[in-house]
């Protein structure tokens, strides 16, 4: 890694640290990991929770890094003219310029507004090249100033216009951009500057920013911005299978072309999911992916209610191919089996029994941590802490699954068991508080009720269709550890 560009590191949200005796016990990543660090990296942990990079500490960084304990925060290359002088504004342009002449930035197009199209040309200017695909449009798109259209006499899908754009560059990068991304040159800078040095790591293949949806006025849009199935949160991220960001969208992510091609590009199979799926193969190819969200990009939502329907059910119906290619992936709840006990107890067995035979499994998983972590008063409070969090946890997980992805087959045993009636309700009540925690919210609480809710139906509709047509339903089994 070149330490010049990355030097500063950022503890994830689940760092805990204690010591013991001459040793770091340090627990964190997604999912959690446990690390017992030597004395010898005790300065060096120190050095990470200020945010440094400590010299001599590449290989415990390294470990760290991969478990997503901690993240690595680039030095933008451009710094915008507001944030730096004349002299230094001009030569970080030029170092963005040299770096972006290594970028092909590949836009798949379908029916699209020419003049959104043009705002979008403009804005990556910077770059070695803009490629169009037009993926067989009613009426062909323009040919626009500063780019090249390529022209599909049919449509085939965002996985072969992509793959089409792919054949097309020459470059060591390619910036896979949507169509409907709304965003100026300066926001298109600071965007790449910052992806572009994570790239500098060469065990990083791809690298994602957030990807927001565009504000409005309307019931949607304002619903939108906080529910975008596009925005992975405001968290950086190592991004694989069954952690806190298992993927990102290709509505905006920069890949090192020639790993892209080794993996075969995108799965023309797939038409919903194939960015989930490349980045799983990616990921299983040996090379890490990054989730960037110190910069965003803004993305429009659906115009109607119609279309926004259709989109919740199209992405569902992509698990049970997702499941096919990679088995148990899209599992629709991850628990570990203290929790399964915990939880599953009172729910199947009669209350009196089922609730001693859950807490019994709690405060064993409680008692086991602590041993973990050290004993002590202290490993003991710390561990009744995370205990509690992880069932939490499971409480949010199983309420998601209920009404998400199990819910047709809840409703029918609801409709002849009290005690289902009850846990149905409680699940879609747990679900709608659970969603209020999300910032910035604008809508009436009834309302953002009704949408959450109506939008874990449209996605289970979705997985419910593809599993039935594909004949495949590991999409609807758990993943018990």
């Amino acid at each position: 890694m070149e330490a010049p560009v990355i030097t500063r590191l950022r503890p994830d949200s689940t760092w805990w640290r204690r010591r013991d005796g001459d040793s770091d016990v340090v627990l964190a990543g997604s999912p959690l990991r446990f690390f017992r660090i030597g004395a010898r990296g005790h300065e060096a942990i120190d050095a990470v929770e200020g945010g440094v990079w400590p010299k001599g500490a590449d290989q415990l960084i390294a470990r760290l890094i991969e478990a997503g304990a901690v993240h690595p925060l680039p030095s933008p290359i451009w710094a915008s003219p507001e944030a730096s002088d004349e002299t230094s504004s001009e030569s970080s342009v030029d170092a963005l310029t040299e770096a972006c002449s290594n970028v092909t930035v590949v836009i798949p197009a379908r029916d699209e507004d020419p003049a959104m199209l043009e705002r979008l040309v403009r804005a990556f200017e910077d770059c070695d090249s803009v490629v169009i695909v037009d993926d067989g449009s009613r009426n062909p798109l323009p040919d626009l100033p500063g780019s090249r259209t390529i022209r599909c006499a049919t449509s085939r899908g965002p996985a072969a216009a992509r793959n089409t754009g792919l054949a097309a560059v020459n470059t060591r990068l390619v910036l896979f951009c949507d169509a409907d991304l709304s965003l100026d040159r300066e926001t298109a800078r600071r965007t790449l500057s910052t992806l572009l040095a994570h790239l500098t790591d060469s065990r990083v293949s791809a690298v994602a920013p957030r990807v927001t949806s565009t504000p409005g006025r309307s019931t949607l849009a304002r619903y939108e911005t906080t529910s975008s199935p596009l925005d992975m949160g405001d968290e950086p991220a190592l991004v694989r299978m069954g952690s806190r960001v298992s993927y990102v969208p290709s509505a905006c992510v920069l890949v090192d072309t020639e790993r892209l091609r080794a993996v075969g590009g995108f799965d023309e199979g797939l038409r919903f999911g194939e960015d989930v799926d490349l980045v799983w193969r990616l990921v299983a190819h040996g090379t890490g992916i990054r989730y960037e969200p110190t910069v965003s990009v803004r993305h429009h939502p659906r115009d109607s209610w119609p279309a926004w329907w259709r989109q919740r059910v199209d992405y569902g119906s992509a698990a049970a191919e997702l499941d096919a290619r990679h088995p148990g992936a899209v599992a629709p709840l991850r628990l570990n089996r203290w929790s399964v006990v915990t939880w599953g107890a009172p729910m199947v067995l009669p209350f009196g029994w089922g609730s001693i035979i859950g807490s019994v499994a709690a405060l064993g998983s409680t008692a086991r941590l602590a041993q973990r972590l050290g004993g002590g008063v202290e490993g003991r409070a710390v561990a009744i802490r995370l205990a509690g969090r992880g069932n939490l946890f499971a409480v949010r997980s199983i309420a998601s699954a209920i009404t998400r992805v199990w819910w047709p087959v809840v409703a029918v045993v609801a409709s002849f068991s009290p005690r289902w009636r009850r846990l149905a309700v409680a699940a879609a009540v747990i679900r709608v508080l659970d969603d209020r925690r999300s910032p910035s919210q604008d809508l009436e609480p009834w309302r953002r009720a009704a949408l959450r809710l109506a939008d874990d139906v449209a996605y289970g509709c979705g997985v419910w269709k593809g599993c039935v047509r594909r004949r495949r339903f590991g999409a609807l089994r758990p993943d018990i550890d």
